[in-house]
């Protein structure tokens, strides 16, 4: 006899794709707080020119800030056939030499990806936690 049901012992594709998000939202994290341009840029899909402006504004806070922090955590996770969107907490620190305190923000935000292998950002919507040189004072 067979059933529907899945091994219990084995993660459901969607609990599979959701460690995948997971997973690609810390190593963004990281690579923002590392300043790393090859790692976060990796994580953006080229060709989307919906993410111009994200891409000049985490270049603009790599330079007007000598520390930054950024976390997320997922609130909700709708998956298509190839792409899926991500509701969004996100918290986040920013310290320029020139300030004697950090900024510190939080906020929501939706991320839209493609590709369920290998996640690759295509669009922010709402409250961005990348802000350029004019958006956090």
């Amino acid at each position: 006899m067979t059933a529907c049901a899945s091994d219990p012992k084995k993660p459901s594709p969607v609990a599979k794709q959701v460690g995948r998000i997971q997973e690609r939202l810390k190593e963004f994290s990281k690579a923002y707080e590392s300043r790393d341009e090859r790692m976060i840029f990796a994580t953006l899909d080229a060709s989307s020119t919906l993410l111009d402006s994200v891409r000049e504004k985490i270049l603009q806070d790599f330079k007007q800030y000598s520390k930054t922090q950024l976390s997320f955590v997922i609130e909700r996770v709708e998956i298509e056939e190839n792409s899926f969107k991500t509701t969004l907490r996100w918290r986040g620190l920013w310290k320029a030499d020139s300030e004697p305190d950090p900024i510190e923000r939080q906020g929501g935000v939706i991320f839209f990806w493609e590709d369920r292998d290998n996640p690759k950002l295509t669009e922010v919507r709402g409250d961005s936690p990348f802000r350029g040189l004019a958006g956090l004072r």
